[in-house]
């Protein structure tokens, strides 16, 4: 696409094999191979739209491995799509106008099976199950938080783990979490700027006040989590509450008026044991914003894409 044969722009590449008979007759098959491109918003099982929330971008779209149920009065920038159906009892809006055709019966989106402690290597802070808040360093240092809060954190149940973040401070960095995490507060970093935060919880996430953070993981995580992801709030102003992949192990479910710059990915297995079940379906309800230029921590594997033959003359 952009003229130089030694740079790949598209993550695609054409494989030829051409076959030659004896009375030097010809024929070509071109093979496209590349990396399809994931949506804003995926799951494994059902997914419900509720509400008009905008799902924009140049992959601004959602596709289910099930059956989509749209309610609400959505809008995107490509397509919902399911590899089931696509229920609409409401409509869908095209972002450019006019309303879109959902598709049915799509091949199905390979969302990988991630765990949160494989991340846990180059994190910055362990919140372990016993309810100490160590931070990695030379020497490393450990504080009990099982009774007051360490850093704006409080291991406030042991049955099952539950960490908190209730007031408006933190640190920045990655956090390894053992067990459930709920943050209530508003942390942001100075100046009301994005703080620099990724969360990998072997539990379930809920996120009911208004942060501003952005993935402190190279990579762009934003949050992993082998149990539920549940996102709400009703932040003020224009800037992103979120930036970066969330995705949950099990169900997922984004509410109010957040605005998240990136990914939402739901693998829609059990809630594994120890976590809490903060989320029952997958689903976008009320009125937030999800935009997603493509790319990222996750996208799919190499595939056939398309393929077409030409033949040749004697």
């Amino acid at each position: 696409l952009d003229g130089d044969p030694l740079t790949d722009s598209n993550n695609r590449i054409i494989a030829r094999c051409t076959g030659v008979t004896d009375t030097e007759g010809s024929v070509s098959i071109d093979v496209v191979i590349g990396i399809p491109q994931f949506p804003a918003m995926a799951s494994n099982g059902n997914l419900k739209i509720n509400g008009s929330p905008d799902i924009l971008g140049p992959c601004g779209g959602a596709h289910a491995n099930n059956i989509v149920i749209v309610n609400g009065t959505p809008t995107v920038e490509t397509q919902i799509s399911a590899s089931d159906s696509v229920e609409v009892s409401g409509h869908i809006n095209q972002a450019g106008g006019g309303e879109s055709t959902p598709l049915n019966h799509q091949p199905p989106v390979e969302i990988p099976e991630l765990d949160a402690m494989d991340y846990c290597s180059s994190a910055d802070f362990i919140l372990r199950a016993n309810g100490y808040f160590v931070t990695i360093g030379t020497p490393t240092d450990s504080v009990d938080a099982s009774s007051g809060p360490v850093n704006g954190w409080e291991r406030v149940s042991d049955a099952p783990v539950e960490w908190n973040l209730i007031g408006n401070s933190t640190v920045g960095g990655s956090y390894c979490v053992e067990g459930n995490v709920v943050i209530s507060g508003n942390p942001s970093g100075p100046g009301g700027t994005p703080l620099p935060l990724s969360l990998f919880a072997d539990g379930s996430v809920k996120l009911s006040g208004n942060p501003k953070i952005t993935a402190a993981d190279p990579g762009g995580a934003l949050i992993i989590a082998n149990g539920d992801v549940a996102i709400s709030g009703n932040p003020s102003g224009s800037a992103d509450n979120y930036n970066g992949l969330v995705y949950a192990g099990s169900q997922c479910q984004l509410n109010g008026n957040p605005t998240l710059e990136g990914q939402l990915l739901c693998y829609d297995a059990p809630n594994p044991p120890g976590s809490s079940e903060f989320v029952s379906e997958n689903g976008i309800s009320g009125n937030p914003t999800i935009r997603y230029n493509c790319g990222g921590l996750v996208v799919g594997a190499r595939r056939i894409l398309s393929w077409y033959q030409t033949l040749g003359g004697a």
